[in-house]
């Protein structure tokens, strides 16, 4: 007869939340990443705020996707919103000058390890 395990509710809790809030991170350095390499973060810094619209078109990407983007930043907190009407407003002060290129190792270091895991399986 097996014996039943208790489960530790609060330790539960708490890998739950470590997980998320890693899921979490690790999306939010993919939407940076993109950003980073469409000019969007630069965009904002040097023309200042503006509706995904007006981003859009000033970088020549698609409005609805920066839309996204933008409002992925801005859950993540990287951006700052004034209303009305919704505009967007680079935090400058907040980001670091290595900002960029850590978003960009992360991005790169993720795509290495999707590949040196790929076919590495029996049977694959």
């Amino acid at each position: 007869m097996a014996t039943a395990q208790l489960i530790d509710q609060a330790k539960q809790e708490a890998f739950v939340n470590k997980v998320l809030g890693d899921t979490s991170a690790t999306m939010t350095t993919i939407l940076a990443s993109i950003g980073d390499r469409l000019g969007l973060f630069k965009d904002l810094a040097t023309k200042g705020p503006g509706t995904s619209a007006e981003v859009a078109r000033r970088t020549g990407t698609n409005e609805r996707y920066v839309h996204e983007w933008l409002g992925g930043m801005v859950a993540a907190d990287m951006l700052n919103t004034i209303r009305p009407p919704v505009v967007l407003r680079y935090r400058r002060n907040t980001q670091p000058r290595s900002l960029p290129r850590a978003v960009r190792f992360s991005s790169v270091a993720s795509t290495k390890c999707s590949r040196a895991v790929g076919g590495r399986r029996p049977g694959d």
